[in-house]
């Protein structure tokens, strides 16, 4: 579930908190669970970076920011950010497809077959960003993270 958190928020009235609970049981060990904001096909082709900021519950777990282009490829952030630290911290990634940025997504693409620029992110028109909690044990996972201050730089 996705709330409002007014406790502690980096600056202003709130933040985001996700409330997630995974099961146990998926076949290639891998686990994630997954929050999608519309994007309304904004054009962030003047955007070079995404930052946020991040307070996880202090799990082994992380999350990785995804996004959906205007063919609806979807791409994941290269980094895996760390949900140990309890305490608020900036993160960055570059709106590339690069080593400090996003790689398509490695398990699913829609309509694969019909991509005209597969690999390629179009930042004309995202559609989507998601946050997504993953984990590569085949453990059930239940906690929370907290997001706030999402930018575009």
């Amino acid at each position: 579930t996705v709330t409002v958190d007014s406790k502690d928020p980096v600056e202003g009235k709130a933040s985001i908190k996700v409330n997630y609970d995974v099961k146990a049981g998926v076949d290639d060990g891998w686990m994630y669970c997954n929050v999608k904001v519309p994007a309304d096909k904004r054009d962030w082709t003047k955007h070079k970076t995404l930052s946020f900021y991040l307070k996880g519950d202090g799990s082994d777990n992380g999350i990785r920011i995804g996004m959906a282009d205007a063919e609806g490829e979807l791409f994941v952030s290269q980094q895996v950010f760390d949900m140990k630290n309890t305490k608020w911290q900036k993160h960055t990634v570059n709106l590339a497809v690069d080593e400090n940025g996003f790689v398509p997504g490695p398990f699913y693409q829609p309509n694969k077959d019909k991509l005209q620029s597969p690999g390629i992110l179009d930042l004309k028109e995202i559609k989507e960003l998601s946050i997504n909690i993953e984990d590569n044990w085949m453990n059930a996972k239940k906690g929370f993270v907290n997001i706030d201050q999402i930018e575009l730089q």
